[in-house]
């Protein structure tokens, strides 16, 4: 069974108004008034508003579907420049190269590190370090 109109008691009409006037699109407008007459001008205004909210709503996310759109797209276009200056210096090739000699690297800052410990142990001691360098040291 589909209901077609729903008819609300006269006590029940301010309620109703006021309702509408704070729900405007929450409320089915099938619900009227016994006596509708005198408030199917109101009803009509309310019904223009509740179309007009939600003619500005959907032209907000239709605005916020286009921003996103082309801030995708200036992401895109970043993301490809890189990609090319990064084909142009052949850090990839780089990359493959140094690859190999990676553990050798460690290896030989770890002997640097205990081969600099005798200078380095003194100056901390005297507070002789510079601001820069414990930054590097700590991270």
């Amino acid at each position: 069974m589909i209901v077609e109109r729903v008819v609300v008691d006269a006590p029940a009409v301010g309620v109703l108004h006021e309702a509408r006037r704070s729900h405007a699109g929450a409320l089915n407008p099938i619900v009227s008034a016994a006596s509708e007459a005198p408030y199917s001008e109101a009803i009509e205004e309310l019904r223009e508003e509740a179309r007009q909210r939600w003619r500005i709503t959907a032209g907000r996310l239709v605005g916020v579907n286009v921003l996103v759109l082309v801030l995708n797209a200036l992401v895109a276009a970043r993301g490809v420049y890189l990609w090319s200056l990064i084909t142009r210096l052949r850090v990839v090739e780089w990359i493959c190269l140094l690859r190999p000699h990676v553990g050798t690297t460690f290896h030989a800052m770890r002997l640097l590190n205990w081969a600099t410990l005798p200078v380095r142990w003194p100056l901390q001691r005297l507070g002789l370090r510079r601001p820069r360098f414990d930054l590097w040291v700590r991270g």
